[in-house]
């Protein structure tokens, strides 16, 4: 066959200038709906909600989960001074050496308290990101499962003994592990065949980022490299196994036994995948994902809740995601522009999403999770910069 003629449109010569522009057009397609530049900021449906505030420590509570067994407690993670340190972001005002106020965890009841953990340093650089519940099938043994992000050490999974009377929380176990090495969010399987002798659940987790330092790689990387992952702590094996990889800026992941849902936050997708299990020689299971199905959202997605009676997934995000960067990075907030929140949901029956509320920043900004409690009929929202929770009757 004879070579192509060098006036060709796909010659290599033109080839300098093809993938480039292919480039740039394929990150256009993404960073216009991403940025919000579109959008009006306006408030819908937040006439119910109130702001829940409460001590000092009681805000930038990035997740909130609730209670399995107790109806109408929420718990959340705080981090109080994640303005100065933000690791998911790779911003940090802190000098070398310089650390910021420890995080911990809260519950809502009636009041706003928070838990006293036990057995666990939590007053040296300790700052709990994303987390989840568990309760055993068969012991009914109940444990919050936080990741923990210190700013100088390694990051971590920690397990704790829930025990609401006390209000206490007795440290379990941690989990370190080379992959995983930039966690933000988890999701327990209920399973006994995945659990370690102790009890201990095996779980999902997101990498958000590839890149663990702050610097430019690891901001480019929400935009231009595909390098975040799932993986899966096999606890009875004590190894990470395969997820999935090649994401942009995995964040929120929930869902069951069966299922698993995840959030791509600058793609603006939740990704749904078929939990397949198997068992080796040995008779120990093993996980592979099959993917399902997906749900785009007209904001960056950020943390997610499984509702499986209902089959809903709710997400909380960020409809202007520029606007949410601005601020993150803005050493004064006070004077900085809210960027709004907003509160969706997915009936995965249908395939259908529906916005339940948004706020042009003035109430609650930088949403980050949203948990719809059916009994008392309320939205529980959390967010990465804001004081408390948010409450919404629905």
């Amino acid at each position: 066959m004879a070579p192509p003629p060098k006036d060709y449109w796909f010659h290599i010569k033109y080839w300098a200038v093809i993938i480039p522009l292919a480039y740039i057009i394929s990150f256009l397609y993404m960073f216009y709906p991403l940025a919000g530049i579109h959008k009006l900021n306006e408030d819908y449906n937040i006439e119910s909600c109130e702001k829940i505030s409460g001590p000092a420590d009681f805000r930038y509570c990035e997740d909130v989960i609730l209670s399995t067994t107790e109806p109408g407690i929420a718990y959340t993670t705080c981090d109080p001074e994640r303005h100065l340190h933000n690791k998911v972001m790779g911003i940090s005002s802190l000098a070398p050496g310089q650390t910021a106020k420890s995080g911990g965890y809260w519950r809502r009841p009636a009041s706003i308290e928070q838990f006293q953990v036990k057995d666990f340093d939590t007053e040296t650089d300790f700052h709990p990101l994303g987390m989840t519940v568990d309760t055993h099938p068969e012991t009914g043994e109940r444990l919050l499962v936080s990741v923990n992000l210190p700013h100088y050490g390694e990051a971590s999974i920690e397990f704790y003994t829930i025990d609401d009377a006390n209000l206490e929380l007795k440290h379990k176990r941690t989990i370190r592990h080379e992959k995983i090495y930039n966690p933000n969010s988890v999701h327990v399987l209920k399973d006994v065949r995945f659990r370690a002798a102790d009890g201990t659940p095996s779980f999902f987790f997101t990498n958000d980022h590839y890149f663990m330092t702050a610097g430019l790689l690891k901001k480019i990387e929400n935009y231009f490299f595909y390098l975040s992952n799932v993986g899966f702590y096999n606890a009875r094996t004590q190894e990470v196994e395969k997820g999935m990889n090649g994401m942009l800026f995995a964040n929120g992941v929930t869902g069951n036994d069966q299922t698993l849902f995840v959030a791509e936050t600058n793609r603006r997708t939740i990704k749904k995948y078929q939990i397949l299990t198997h068992e080796d020689e040995k008779g120990v299971p093993h996980i592979t994902l099959s993917y399902q199905t997906q749900a785009v959202f007209d904001m960056a997605v950020d943390n997610l809740r499984f509702n499986e009676e209902k089959n809903l997934v709710t997400v909380a995000g960020h409809p202007k995601g520029i606007q949410a960067m601005q601020y993150m990075m803005a050493k004064n907030k006070t004077d900085a522009t809210k960027p709004p929140s907003q509160v969706d949901v997915w009936d995965v029956t249908t395939g259908e999403t529906e916005t339940l509320i948004k706020d042009n920043g003035e109430l609650f900004t930088t949403s980050t999770t949203g948990a719809l409690d059916f009994v008392h009929s309320k939205l529980v929202v959390a967010a990465l910069f804001d004081e408390g929770l948010l409450i919404c009757d629905i």
